[in-house]
């Protein structure tokens, strides 16, 4: 298993926050109450994520993913991110935790 993200946080962190990102329907948007809803709780999880927060890489079909455990409203949450062509973030995953989850700063629950 992979230790460090693949990715640039910094880069995901402006990118997401200058609005250079997706949101897959299923794992993300499914979520909430709705697209707005989802995109507002993107762009907060963003703003707040540390490099203590990162739990390891995935393989994808396609690219690589970084996974993250994070916080949000009260509970625990898979973030799970790639950045495609250098220029925009697609957010493969933001829904509460189904499993535990080990990050750089512990363990997390659902």
């Amino acid at each position: 298993m992979n230790v460090a993200p693949r990715w640039s946080l910094k880069q995901i962190k402006a990118l997401i926050a200058g609005g250079s990102f997706s949101m897959t329907k299923g794992k993300c948007i499914a979520y909430f109450a709705d697209f707005d809803a989802a995109a507002a709780a993107v762009k907060s999880v963003a703003a707040k994520l540390s490099a203590m927060d990162f739990a390891h890489r995935k393989p994808e079909q396609l690219d690589e993913c970084d996974v993250y455990g994070v916080a949000y409203e009260g509970r625990n949450y898979y973030f799970k991110v790639t950045v495609a062509a250098g220029q925009s973030v697609a957010v493969i995953s933001l829904h509460p935790l189904q499993h535990a989850l080990k990050t750089k700063r512990g363990e997390l629950k659902p």
